[in-house]
């Protein structure tokens, strides 16, 4: 039998402990999940099917609400435990996103470009291993995200039916994955959310986190899914700029795509196609400077719209 909150008994959101010293100085006030980190390079899949494992089997009410966070979420969000509860509370939905950094929904076309421009092959990638598993979501590369459904970081929760659903499916990307030697490339990534708990995990990445972390953005933007689920996307009121994470010269890298397209939603612009969008959002000038802060291709915008 799982314990709950004092504050909602239906409520089982967690976080991973990569070491005990965590249990500590937790103020989290989310459950602890110790799990074996018996693959680091996996990251936080690790702690999804630890979670999986014990509610899979449970006999808890269908309608809890399970979650996973970390350590990082309250200075990526500004959020609090409290805020989160009160928010599911007052909502009612099947899965409830808080994602942070939701100026990329307005600077990219859509989370697989996003994903592309940080994580270079990631789409290749990613396109063979959807094809390998007909139940996996249908990936179109070129259709426009909304930004209620823009999600690339692991901080959600749904009710326990959902909840298992989707992390059922990530095992069986992870068994596919790991049975064709596919998401394990090397990838450069750089974050300034770094704790000394889990500095060692973090020097070594691989695409395979960060096309989990993903997949539930492709489960909602799923062409074939007749039946989506009623989706709570907190909105961060904070300005887009304010948003960019504390990496050094990336705020001022992407002042200008997000000036312009700020503009564009203001006008409401309705973009012709991808092409049409990048070249309205970004100069060539605005990758030169992107480029100091993560090297990327050369020729951008022909990049992310060349694979259909």
């Amino acid at each position: 039998m799982m314990v709950s909150s004092e504050i909602n008994k239906d409520l089982f959101l967690f976080y991973g402990v990569y070491d005990t010293k965590q249990l500590l100085i937790n103020d989290l006030k989310l459950i602890p999940c110790i799990f074996e980190n018996k693959h680091p390079w996996k990251r936080e899949f690790q702690i999804y099917k630890t979670i999986y494992n014990l509610v899979s089997n449970s006999q808890e009410n269908e309608n809890n609400i399970i979650g996973l966070f970390s350590a990082s979420f309250i200075e990526r969000t500004g959020l609090n435990y409290q805020s989160v509860c009160k928010l599911i509370k007052e909502n009612d939905a099947d899965i409830f996103i808080f994602s942070p950094c939701q100026y990329n929904s307005l600077i990219f076309y859509n989370y697989w470009d996003q994903a592309e421009i940080c994580h270079e092959g990631i789409r290749k990638e990613v396109k063979e291993i959807f094809s390998l598993n007909k139940s996996f979501p249908t990936i179109d590369f070129q259709s426009r995200t909304p930004k209620e459904q823009f999600s690339f970081c692991n901080f959600w929760a749904a009710k326990s039916e959902h909840f298992i659903k989707i992390v059922k499916n990530m095992i069986s990307l992870d068994d596919l994955m790991i049975e064709n030697n596919l998401g394990l490339k090397e990838t450069f990534h750089r974050s300034p959310f770094e704790y000394s708990f889990n500095k060692s995990y973090k020097k070594t990445y691989k695409l395979f986190p960060f096309i989990i972390e993903r997949y539930l953005s492709s489960t909602l933007m799923d062409i074939g899914n007749k039946i989506l689920p009623k989706v709570f996307y907190w909105n961060d009121n904070r300005s887009p700029i304010e948003q960019v994470e504390e990496i050094e010269d990336l705020r001022e890298s992407l002042k200008g795509p997000i000036s312009r397209a700020k503009y564009y939603e203001s006008q409401k612009t309705i973009f012709k196609n991808k092409r049409d969008f990048y070249e309205k959002v970004w100069l060539d000038e605005d990758f030169k400077k992107f480029d100091k802060v993560n090297s990327i291709n050369g020729q951008m915008i022909d990049y992310l719209c060349e694979l259909t």
